[in-house]
């Protein structure tokens, strides 16, 4: 994938569609987890997993690589 495609992913608005369901879902579970925190600590755990997971792919950016230099 080259950045102009990239960008072009990026600015689409299916994809931005789905980022902002994202954001929506890292939000509604913290809040969940928020109001049940050490109820159930393995749970507890796959929340904030489930989040962090969320959390990178709204993070996920372009990385050049050789073949792109």
């Amino acid at each position: 994938m080259t950045k102009l495609d990239f960008i072009d992913w990026k600015s689409d608005p299916r994809t931005k569609e789905i980022f902002k369901f994202l954001e929506q879902e890292c939000f509604t579970i913290a809040e969940s987890l928020a109001h049940s925190a050490g109820l159930n600590p393995i749970s507890d755990r796959y929340q904030v997993g489930v989040i962090r997971g969320m959390e990178r792919m709204l993070e996920i950016d372009y990385e050049e690589t050789e073949e792109d230099a």
